[in-house]
């Protein structure tokens, strides 16, 4: 296995994201990407034509406002100056919660755990409108949780 990693400029490895790569998939990388210490790619030959990879790690809800933007322009940028023929597919984590509004069901596929959309969401949301994509999490239904108040706690003797 060989690490793919992107970090600060400076080393400091706060945040980071990577790809761990089967040595039996390493002919087959054409690129390796890093953009921040939030945000890698890595363009993958294929047959049928070349996958670039995405990998995110988005600043939390409790992030500023400015750390998130900049997130997201950073984003645009690259996904912009990807080919367009290349098929591309994000992953990681955007910290978004993303509710199921039936009126961003043509860019949110699968079941949420979510009733509403967080900031974090509604900024995904809207990247996705604005670039065609689809938000997928999970194609199977989730156990929506209940928060139960405990009225006794035990303990084990």
């Amino acid at each position: 296995m060989i690490l793919f990693y992107s970090s600060d400029k400076d080393g400091r490895r706060i945040n980071g994201v990577d790809f761990l790569v089967n040595e039996l998939l390493l002919p087959h990388v054409k690129h390796f990407g890093p953009v921040s210490n939030r945000i890698c790619y890595m363009r993958i030959a294929d047959k049928y034509g070349d996958l670039i990879l995405i990998c995110v790690y988005a600043p939390t809800e409790t992030g500023s406002n400015d750390e998130k933007e900049m997130f997201f322009e950073e984003l645009e940028r690259l996904y912009d100056k990807l080919p367009n023929h290349c098929i591309k597919i994000f992953l990681g984590d955007f910290n978004a919660q993303v509710g199921n509004d039936i009126m961003y069901k043509p860019w949110v596929r699968g079941e949420s755990a979510h009733y509403i959309s967080n900031g974090n969401g509604m900024r995904l949301i809207e990247y996705a409108i604005a670039k065609d994509l689809i938000i997928t999490s999970n194609f199977f239904p989730r156990k929506l949780y209940k928060i139960h108040k405990v009225d006794k706690i035990y303990k084990h003797t």
